[in-house]
């Protein structure tokens, strides 16, 4: 995994930097598909966990009088989400602190939203089961961003060591698609893949340069149900395909697992069993492997 250095680097950057929530605002992903969809999901849903909320993107699209916390390592962030003045009638409590270990009492929590913030993370398995905690018998998990699924999609770091190479291309791309298909045999394996950030590296920080998730929805699910919740909704929103390897993976079924995606799951209402599966977590280095 990376290194508890530059671990700490990345945490330090994403805490202090107001450019870092600048870039960001500039991506305009306040006008998401996804987002749309919150009033419809979160419907009966009282008390709601925003994971990684930033400044607040999602709170224009909650429900009325929901009971709002939000959690950010950004204290930047924080001041700006309180500074907003919509939605006064939703009580509103924040706090920065590490997703890892939420200060939040177990059970609590009608719904956990996460959006645009999965790709960040490191130690998925570990966030996920801290969803799992603090989210109430029959909770959602609601859980939205970018996909890199499809073994040609790649995240601006991995965009970054290809530098259009088109040797380095074919063997991530064949690479990847050998270890998704070794772990997508059966439903008791499961692979988290993770980048070294380019923004440790970087003189001048480039949007979504920070990234250390390959997010695959997919794989989220396929955890998550392996604590016997149950998978409500996986919706990809994919753009046409421009390339003639886009168009190839068109053609076998993989290229609508590429773009933005949403999956939504439903904690079971009386305890379960966990069921053992075999969950892999692997550093994509900046060179070639």
């Amino acid at each position: 995994m990376i290194t508890t250095t530059s671990r700490r680097s990345l945490f330090a950057f994403w805490a202090g930097s107001s450019r870092y929530r600048h870039c960001g605002d500039s991506l305009g992903l306040e006008h998401s598909p996804h987002r749309i969809e919150l009033p419809r999901l979160l419907q009966g849903c009282k008390r709601v966990l925003d994971l990684a909320c930033g400044d607040g993107a999602n709170l224009a699209f909650l429900p009325e009088g929901i009971d709002y916390t939000g959690c950010d390592y950004s204290a930047y962030a924080l001041e700006t989400l309180m500074s907003k003045t919509d939605h006064l009638s939703m009580a509103k409590r924040v706090f920065a602190g590490d997703v890892r270990q939420l200060p939040v009492e177990t059970g609590s929590q009608d719904a956990v939203i996460s959006s645009y913030s999965f790709e960040h993370f490191l130690e998925v398995p570990t966030i996920l089961n801290e969803c799992d905690r603090v989210l109430r018998p029959g909770g959602l998990l609601v859980i939205f961003g970018p996909d890199y699924t499809a073994p040609n999609a790649f995240s601006p770091p991995q965009a970054a060591i290809i530098k259009g190479n088109r040797v380095r291309l074919l063997t991530y791309t064949l690479g990847r698609l050998a270890r998704r298909l070794r772990h997508a045999r059966g439903r008791d394996r499961v692979l988290f893949e993770y980048v070294e950030p380019l923004v440790l590296s970087e003189a001048t920080f480039q949007p979504d340069h920070d990234l250390t998730h390959l997010t695959n929805h997919g794989m989220i699910g396929k955890y998550m149900k392996s604590l016997v919740y149950q998978q409500v909704e996986l919706v990809t929103t994919a753009p046409s395909p421009d390339s003639l390897l886009k168009k190839a993976f068109a053609t076998l079924g993989l290229w609508g697992k590429f773009g933005d995606a949403r999956v939504v799951l439903k904690k079971p209402i009386e305890p379960v069993k966990p069921r053992k599966i075999q969950v892999t977590e692997r550093l994509v280095h900046r060179q070639p492997d």
